[in-house]
C-alpha cells in the first residue's frame, strides 16, 4: 500500500501511530501533545486507544490468542489444546466464564503471524527490491562473507523441499525461485522487573533475503510474540506450535503477489537457522544445558562432578583427542526417539542425562533444519559476554572463588587504573568507532557486548599493554584480540577459518598451561 492509496485521515494515522511506536511515548506523555501544541486543529491529536485501534485495521494483520498456563509452563495448542489443567504445574486454565458464557482462560499467548508480513514485504516494490538480495548474491568457493556461503543452505539449494520428509507434488526446489525467503528465529528470556526473577521470552523471526546491512533493522524484524512469564516455560516447543503450523504452510507455497513483476505466485519460506544464548539454545533443542553430563550440542565431551561441590556443579576437562567426538543429525535424532520411547519418567530422565537430550525438539520437524548445524554458537554471548568476563574475572581474583590471594596474572591496583585511563578516553574518540566506554573497574556491570566489543578490541591493547608482571599474559591477551578480529571480518577465508580453528585451540591450551602451571610453579617456589 502506498501513500497514494491512503485518504489524508488514514495517512494522519499512520504518522500518529509511527511516533507512538519510535518514540516510546507513554500514554500520559502522549495524552500532554495537545497541551504543547495548542494550535493544533481540534480532533488532530486522537486518543492513543484510537490510534492503534485503526493502524490495527489498516495493517491487515490478525493476531492468534491462545490460552497458555498462569505460569506460562505449557501454551494450550496443538496436542494440548484440549487439557484443561496444565501437566506440570497443575494450575487450571480456566477461571469462570465470561459474559457469554465461555470460559475464561486466565493467561493467554499473542502469535502474530509472519505471513501476512512477508506479503506485504513482496506486494511493496522498494522491500520486494530489497529482498532480491538474496537471489542476487553471489558465492564464491572458498570465501564466507554471509549465511548463504556455509554449507547447509548451498546443500538445501536445488534440493526437492520436503515436508514431513515427503516431496512436494509440485517439484519445486530449495531456493530456486528467487522470490523464496530465507528465515532465522532468535529468542532470549529477559528480565521483566528490575528485582525478581520473572522472565519473558520474545520470540523473533529476521528475513536473510535483505542485505546484512538492514536485515537486523528494528524496521525490519519480524516479532511473532513473547512468552509471557512469568517462569521459564516447561513446555517450551507447545509456544512454536503456531510458527511450526505457519511454517509448514510456507514450505508449501501461500498464494503471493510480486510488485517487480506485477504477477501472482506462490511464496516459499524457510527456516534455515535459530540462534540466541546457550539457555535459549538448549530450551529450543531440548538439551539439557551448560551443567548437564553430556553439555554440548556440538560434540559427545563428558563432563565430570567437581568433588565436594554441594550445588552438583560439573566440570569438563580439556580433552586432547576430539576426533570422532562430533555429534550430527541422525545420532541426536536417534537419541531423542530413544528419550520419548523410554517405558518410564525415569528411564527417560537417565537416557537425557546420558545423552544430553532430554527429547526430539519440534523445530526437528522442518526438513529445511538439522540438528547441531542449524542452531550455531552465538558469537556475541561466547566472546564478550563468557570469555571476556571470565578473563576481566581472573584478572581480578573473582573467578568462580578460585586462585585465591595476589597471582601472576591478577592485576590489583593497576585495575582501576585502567578502568579510570579508560573512561577519560571517551571524549577524544568519536562516537562513529563505538560506544562510550566507562570504568570498567568501577561499571563493568553495565558494559555491554558492544562496549566490550570496542574496549577490547581499541582500548585495553594499550591500556594493558605493562599491566602484567609477566609478558606471557599480555601476548596471551593479543593471541585472542587478533582472533575475535578475525571473527568480526565482514570476509573471511578458508585458511582464516583454519586459523581461527587452530588458532582457538592453541589459546585454550595456552590458558591451562599460563593459568595452571605458572601458578603452580610460583606456590612451588
Amino acid at each position: 500500500m502506498t501513500d497514494g492509496d491512503l485518504s489524508n485521515y488514514d495517512e494522519k494515522i499512520c504518522r500518529l501511530f509511527a511516533y507512538l511506536v519510535r518514540s516510546g511515548q507513554s500514554k500520559e506523555k502522549f495524552a500532554m501533545l495537545p497541551f504543547v501544541f495548542p494550535e493544533a486543529p481540534d480532533g488532530f491529536f486522537l486518543s492513543e486507544y484510537m490510534i492503534r485501534s485503526r493502524a490495527k485495521t489498516l495493517s491487515g494483520i490478525e493476531p492468534k490468542h491462545y490460552d497458555c498456563c498462569i505460569k506460562s509452563c505449557v501454551c494450550y495448542a496443538g496436542i494440548y489444546a484440549s487439557l484443561d489443567t496444565c501437566p506440570e504445574c497443575k494450575e487450571p486454565r480456566f477461571s469462570g466464564v465470561n459474559s457469554h458464557g465461555k470460559p475464561r482462560p486466565r493467561r493467554q499467548f499473542t502469535y502474530i503471524p509472519a505471513t501476512p508480513r512477508l506479503l506485504d514485504y513482496l506486494a511493496n516494490t522498494s522491500m520486494a527490491q530489497s529482498m532480491q538480495y538474496r537471489a542476487n548474491y553471489n558465492h564464491s568457493p572458498g570465501t564466507f562473507k554471509d549465511i548463504f556461503d556455509g554449507k547447509d543452505y548451498q546443500t538445501l539449494c536445488g534440493a526437492p523441499i520436503t515436508v514431513n520428509n515427503t516431496p512436494l507434488e509440485s517439484g519445486r526446489l530449495y531456493f530456486k525461485d528467487p522470490r523464496d525467503i530465507a528465515l532465522g528465529l532468535s529468542t532470549d528470556g529477559f528480565g521483566i522487573f528490575t528485582r525478581g526473577q520473572a522472565t519473558a521470552w520474545p520470540l523473533i523471526l529476521f528475513n536473510y533475503n535483505l542485505p546484512p546491512e538492514t536485515r537486523f533493522h528494528t524496521d525490519n524484524i519480524i516479532p511473532l510474540g513473547i512468552i509471557p512469564g512469568p517462569n521459564k516455560p516447561a513446555i517450551p516447543d507447545s509456544f512454536l506450535i503456531p510458527l511450526l503450523e505457519e511454517l509448514y504452510q510456507l514450505a508449501r507455497g501461500v498464494h503471493a503477489y510480486d510488485a517487480l513483476s506485477k504477477s501472482q505466485f506462490y511464496l516459499c519460506a524457510f527456516l534455515i537457522i535459530i540462534f540466541g544464548d546457550l539457555p535459549a539454545i538448549s530450551m529450543l533443542m531440548k538439551m539439557k544445558g551448560v551443567n548437564g553430563l553430556s553439555p554440548c550440542r556440538a560434540c559427545t565431551i563428558k563432563a565430570i562432578p567437581i568433588p565436594g561441590d554441594t550445588n552438583h556443579t560439573h566440570y569438563v576437562p580439556l580433552s586432547t583427542n576430539l576426533a570422532g567426538l562430533g555429534r550430527c543429525h541422525e545420532e541426536l535424532m536417534r537419541q531423542a526417539k530413544e528419550v520419548d520411547q523410554a517405558a518410564t519418567k525415569a528411564a527417560a530422565e537417565d537416557l537425557a542425562k546420558k545423552y544430553g537430550i532430554k527429547g526430539t525438539p519440534i523445530l526437528s520437524f522442518l526438513d529445511s533444519i538439522a540438528l547441531p548445524q542449524s542452531f550455531p554458537f552465538d558469537f556475541m554471548h561466547i566472546a564478550w559476554e563468557n570469555v571476556t568476563k571470565s578473563l576481566v574475572a581472573h584478572w581480578t581474583g573473582e573467578f568462580k572463588n578460585l586462585d585465591q590471594g595476589v597471582e601472576l596474572y591478577e592485576l590489583g591496583k593497576m585495575w582501576k587504573t585502567i578502568g579510570s585511563i579508560g573512561a577519560s578516553s571517551g571524549p577524544t574518540i568519536p562516537s562513529t568507532y563505538g560506544p562510550r566506554i566507562p570504568d570498567v573497574s568501577q561499571k563493568g556491570s553495565y558494559m555491554s557486548a558492544d562496549m566490550w566489543t570496542f574496549w577490547v578490541r581499541f582500548l585495553a591493547p594499550v591500556l594493558m599493554r605493562k599491566a602484567f608482571k609477566k609478558q606471557e599474559y599480555f601476548k596471551h591477551f593479543i593471541d585472542l584480540v587478533e582472533l575475535f578480529s578475525i571473527c568480526l571480518q565482514f570476509e573471511i577465508s578458508q585458511a582464516e577459518v583454519e586459523k581461527l580453528r587452530t588458532g582457538f585451540k592453541k589459546w585454550v591450551q595456552d590458558y591451562e598451561r599460563l593459568v595452571v602451571h605458572l601458578n603452580l610453579g610460583t606456590h612451588n617456589n
